[in-house]
């Protein structure tokens, strides 16, 4: 039987930031976001480039998590740092995030 400690909400909330990988999100989204005004240039039509930097920032959040649900098994072994080995994601929520 394993013991589960009780979380507190910050501890969630971080857990979820990091699984979110924002850093590796962060250097996509400024790409997307570059290239999306190029490609609108001269005449940007700003609802639809906040509509595809969102959609793209979404994307990206969602590989994130389901990434590490699916690696869950390697990283509690490799890198047991990663929020869902320390408990502070549990797997089903990370899935549902993802989703």
């Amino acid at each position: 039987m394993e013991i589960v400690k009780k979380r507190r909400p910050v501890e969630i909330a971080y857990g979820f930031f990091l699984l979110s990988h924002p850093a590796p999100v962060l250097l996509h989204v400024i790409g997307v976001t570059v290239f999306t005004l190029l490609a609108a240039w001269p005449q940007p039509i700003w609802g639809v480039i906040l509509l595809v930097i969102g959609a793209h920032t979404a994307m990206q959040i969602s590989i994130a998590m389901i990434n590490d649900y699916r690696d869950r098994r390697v990283d509690a072994a490799a890198k047991p740092k990663k929020p869902i080995p320390r408990g502070l994601v549990y797997p089903h929520e990370a899935l549902i995030a993802g989703s």
